[in-house]
């Protein structure tokens, strides 16, 4: 049995969610083991998310970029493998990323990294900073490794930078949601996003959004909890749930009928895929992995301006036939495109044949 040791500082729902996924799907084939990072966003329950067979080390390793802390979270890493002995090392965000690509090539470590949104793409850091994370990149996309897109978007990125890049889109297990019941009698429209409150998440525009369409009754619930920018002034059609377990989420997500996402930058967003999996129409900003999600006039629509969101959201208000139309594609599209039966056999293949990928072929 292969021993593969998943590395990750941003242990947050997303990635904890995508890592499980494989772990319970490959759980018969591979011997998982898991070194995380905590964040405030990392659920408290974790543990639940992965089959009863997967261990856990915490890892001491900061999200920032930081010499002396970054040398100690290397070393913690070193003594990891060491202990575990993996085949493989899948290393999750940059942080995690960066770390497992300046291992010593001496110990003919496999090592697959996933970016899940390149740092560089971030919006709320400077253009030396972003320059800084490009250069970062470069230089590690020559070391030995492969590099797996999450989506059609950050593959194309993936191939500025490196040219050990292969594309698997993330899963939804539909089991998960199919026992999830929508009351389509609901009066009101409930509009949902999901993440943490940051810039990337752009709250201050959910919150301008949602002031604007008062008027029409609609209830708007973040899921997820954060620090708000103290010159965002809260609507009062606006609730925030605080960070919920993945049942809640699902049965919360059940209760809406339109997934309104403001990211800035994404990679192929979990909580859009939630979304559409419980038959929710999607308005997004055109974002790198949004744009692959949503199928313009089919599942959703894409809005560039806080004014086109609010033309959206006001044009649906006034077609209920419509809006169940778009939720119902949004369903079809995550059972045609990211199912975890049709993703899962992809991760199999890599993990069990990787140096037939290292070099080159389709996973």
């Amino acid at each position: 049995m292969a021993t593969v040791l998943h590395v990750a500082e941003a242990f947050s729902t997303g990635i904890v969610h995508s890592i499980s996924k494989i772990c319970w799907g490959l759980d018969r084939d591979v011997q998982f083991h898991v070194l995380h990072g905590n964040r405030v966003e990392t659920p408290k329950d974790y543990r639940t998310y992965f089959p009863p067979s997967v261990q856990f080390t915490p890892w001491n390793v900061s999200r920032k970029l930081d010499l002396r802390a970054d040398f100690a979270a290397l070393r913690e890493l070193q003594q990891a493998i060491h202990r575990i002995q993996p085949d493989l090392i899948h290393a999750h965000s940059s942080k995690a990323g960066g770390l497992a690509r300046l291992l010593p090539p001496s110990n003919g470590t496999k090592i697959i990294y996933s970016p899940r949104g390149y740092s560089f793409l971030q919006k709320d850091v400077s253009v030396l900073k972003r320059l800084i994370y490009r250069t970062i990149e470069r230089a590690l996309g020559a070391r030995s490794h492969i590099t797996v897109a999450c989506g059609i978007g950050e593959y194309r990125v993936a191939l500025e930078v490196t040219k050990h890049a292969h594309m698997i889109p993330n899963m939804i297990d539909l089991h998960e949601y199919d026992v999830v019941k929508r009351d389509s009698v609901e009066p009101e429209i409930m509009v949902a996003m999901v993440g943490r409150i940051c810039a990337q998440k752009n709250f201050p525009l959910f919150c301008r959004i949602a002031a604007a369409v008062q008027d029409l009754g609609m209830k708007f619930l973040w899921i997820g909890d954060g620090p708000v920018p103290p010159d965002v002034k809260i609507p009062d059609n606006v609730s925030i749930t605080g960070w919920l377990s993945k049942q809640d989420v699902s049965k919360t997500l059940s209760r809406c009928k339109i997934f309104l996402q403001t990211s800035l930058w994404e990679g192929l967003p979990i909580a859009v895929l939630e979304g559409m999996a419980v038959g929710l129409a999607i308005l997004a900003k055109p974002a790198v992995g949004n744009t692959e999600l949503v199928i313009e006039g089919v599942n959703g629509h894409l809005c560039n301006a806080e004014e086109e969101f609010v033309d959206r959201l006001r044009e649906l208000s006034s077609e209920p036939e419509r809006l169940h139309q778009l939720g119902e594609a949004s369903r079809q599209l995550v059972e045609d495109h990211y199912s975890k039966d049709k993703i899962l056999a992809r991760w199999r293949s890599l993990y069990l044949n990787y140096d037939r990928y290292l070099s080159s072929g389709f996973i």
